[in-house]
């Protein structure tokens, strides 16, 4: 565009230049013909004879050269050559650098004058061509503002826009109201945005609606269990030893907090809440935690330790979604276990940071679970949910903390839960 513009306006000052110099040529020749006239007139009416001397003073005088031209011949030729085609019809004509005129003053005697033409360069001592010349310009300068007002400015919009077509958030502004070509790229890409965003959203539903599908599945198939063992138990009350409905009645409760756990847990993912956070140690949430659990572990036959109860430390945290992320991590540990081996439960204080473990002594992590395991969903146990891990990922971001995950170099897995540290102090020292 810089360029067209500044074509254009180097052909027009050259057109400007050719232009004004043709008429500079022409109002010379006018001046001239103009000149030569009056001459002719003077000498018709003073009938001076038509001499050598005459035509040396009227060359002198007009800055020209003169010649008569006579029946007998030529008269004045000491002022040059006189020219071999005289013209006669009073018009000015070239001849070399100058113009020539022939002007009939007597009956066979002709009036001839030679003058130099202006000079072309002469032209731009003159203030009118420069006065075009700058208009010109501002002409250049006017058209360059148009272009960029309504071709140049259009097109950057649309070249910002086409980028976010697609995304989330309306576009950048766009000429939408052009009736002309750029106009309906415009409109184009609006319609192709709006498009776009209307599908992200129906796919958007479509995968809540089927992430529902399957945490409702999930859901279904973990509590199908515990309520088998509820329904089987409520059978047996039935003509039981007291010490047999005893532990009827036991297992009833202890399937019904697992399930009780299991729609918290869902709930909880479906509408996480943000933390409530106070002062609180650390010990009292993971008492607390295995304490709920630990008839669990029995039913598994796995044995529960909590091998940290030595470090006293106080974070700022919300101790109700804590235990929440602790004990998913404890239920995940327990459900990995085989019977008769342990679950441990560390804590220890280090360089400013309170690190709760969470150690059993299955199988561990598969290479695939260990890169995916903090994805909501993802699970390699039959029936589960695969939102523990993330649910405490999702707890550990909410409270400035991290987590981490691996195998034992022995047998079994680890993750730890690492908090910023309030106070801390030890009992018996740090494990």
């Amino acid at each position: 565009m810089s360029l067209s513009v500044a074509t254009f306006s180097l052909v027009g000052s050259l057109a400007l230049l050719a232009i004004f110099s043709g008429l500079s040529l022409r109002q010379d020749r006018l001046r001239f013909e103009s000149m030569a006239r009056a001459n002719a007139e003077f000498l018709r009416r003073t009938a001076l004879p038509p001499s050598e001397r005459m035509a040396a003073q009227l060359g002198e005088v007009l800055g020209a050269r003169v010649w008569f031209r006579t029946p007998s011949g030529w008269v004045g030729v000491e002022a040059g050559q006189p020219p071999e085609d005289l013209p006669q019809d009073g018009v000015a004509r070239r001849w070399g650098d100058a113009w020539l005129i022939g002007e009939r003053v007597a009956e066979g005697v002709w009036l001839v004058q030679a003058r130099e033409r202006e000079e072309p360069m002469e032209l731009l001592r003159r203030p009118d061509p420069w006065i075009a010349l700058a208009a010109l310009w501002l002409l250049a300068a006017g058209i360059g503002w148009l272009l960029a007002r309504w071709v140049t400015r259009p097109l950057a919009e649309l070249a910002e826009a086409i980028p976010h077509v697609g995304e989330e958030g309306p576009l950048p502004r766009l000429p939408l109201e052009r009736k002309d070509e750029l106009g309906v790229v415009a409109r184009s890409l609006a319609e192709t945005h709006a498009a776009l965003e209307s599908e992200r959203k129906k796919r958007r539903e479509a995968e809540r609606l089927a992430l529902l599908g399957t945490m409702a599945a999930g859901l279904a198939h973990e509590v199908k269990n515990p309520l088998a063992a509820i329904r089987l138990h409520a059978q047996l009350l039935d003509g039981a030893e007291a010490d047999e409905a005893a532990e009827s009645r036991q297992m009833i409760v202890s399937e019904s907090e697992r399930i009780e756990a299991l729609v918290e847990q869902w709930l909880q993912h479906a509408r996480p809440a943000p933390p409530l956070r106070s002062e609180v140690e650390v010990g009292e949430i993971v008492e607390r935690t295995l304490a709920l659990l630990r008839p669990q572990a029995r039913h598994l036959g796995v044995d529960l330790v909590d091998a940290g109860s030595a470090v006293v430390c106080r974070i700022l945290a919300d101790a109700t979604q804590v235990g929440r992320a602790l004990a998913n991590l404890v239920l995940n540990a327990l459900q990995a276990s085989p019977q008769g081996s342990q679950v441990r439960v560390t804590r220890r204080v280090e360089a400013g940071w309170l690190h709760v473990s969470v150690e059993d002594e299955g199988s561990g992590f598969s290479q695939e679970a260990l890169e995916h395991a903090g994805e909501a969903f993802f699970t390699e146990r039959e029936g589960g949910l695969g939102l523990g891990l993330p649910m405490a990922l999702e707890v550990m971001q909410n409270h400035a903390g991290e987590l981490h995950w691996g195998n034992r170099q022995c047998q079994g897995a680890w993750v730890a839960l690492k908090f910023s540290v309030l106070a801390s102090e030890s009992d018996a020292g740090e494990e």
